[in-house]
C-alpha cells in the first residue's frame, strides 16, 4: 500500500513503480494461498500417516502366550 501511495506521488515516473508494486502485491497474496494449500495438504497426510500405522499396530501386535501354545501344540501333533 505505501508503494502505491508514492508510486502516485512521483507521478509519471511512479508508474513503473506502481505496476511492480501491485505484481508484487498479488505474487504475495498467491503466496500465501499457496502455503494454506500446502498446509491443509500436510495435514491430510499426516492423518493419513496416523491412519496407517494404526492398522499396522493392528495387525503385527504379537499374539498372546496362549495362542502361541495353541499354535505350537497344533503344529506338533
Amino acid at each position: 500500500m505505501n508503494a502505491t501511495v508514492e508510486a502516485a506521488r512521483a507521478g509519471e515516473a511512479g508508474t513503473g513503480f506502481a505496476v511492480v508494486a501491485n505484481e508484487v502485491g498479488e505474487l504475495a497474496q498467491e503466496a500465501a494461498e499457496a502455503t494454506e494449500d500446502i498446509a491443509e495438504r500436510v495435514q491430510a497426510i499426516q492423518g493419513d500417516t496416523t491412519a496407517a500405522v494404526t492398522v499396522i499396530e493392528r495387525t503385527s501386535c504379537p499374539r498372546s502366550a496362549a495362542d502361541l501354545r495353541t499354535s505350537v501344540g497344533r503344529s506338533t501333533h
